[in-house]
C-alpha cells in the first residue's frame, strides 16, 4: 500500500476517495495515485515483492500475485483477493495466447 502526503501539512480529509489524517493517506489504486503524483502530493510505494519464476499459479501468496500483475502492467481491475487476482492474471494468458499477443516460442 502506497502512502500518500498532501502538499498541505496537516491536511484532514477525502481526496479522490482517500482519506487524509494529518496531511497522510494510503491507497492501492492506481487512479488516485496517478491523481496524486500529477498534483503535487509525495507518493512513497513500497517496494513490489518478488515473485517466482514461471506462470502464476495457486501456490503463489496474494502479495507475489500482485506484483506480478505490477511488473508485466496487468490492470487487476479491482481485483483484491488472491484469487480473484489468480482468476485475472489466467484469463489475461489465456486470452494472449488467442490473440497472439503473448511472446512466440523460437525455434
Amino acid at each position: 500500500m502506497a502512502t500518500v502526503r498532501t502538499p498541505v501539512a496537516g491536511f484532514n480529509g477525502t481526496v479522490v476517495g482517500v482519506d487524509f489524517k494529518d496531511g497522510t493517506g494510503e491507497t492501492e489504486d492506481a487512479a488516485a495515485l496517478a491523481y496524486f503524483a500529477r498534483h503535487g502530493y509525495t507518493v512513497e510505494a513500497p517496494e513490489t515483492p518478488p515473485f517466482p519464476e514461471g506462470d502464476p499459479s495457486a501456490s503463489w501468496k496474494a502479495p507475489e500475485l500482485k506484483a506480478y500483475a505490477a511488473e508485466h502492467g496487468v490492470d487487476l481491475g479491482g481485483a483484491t483477493k488472491k484469487e480473484d487476482v489468480l482468476a485475472v492474471l489466467v484469463g489475461k494468458a489465456a486470452s494472449d495466447e488467442q490473440t497472439g499477443d503473448g511472446e512466440q516460442p523460437t525455434e
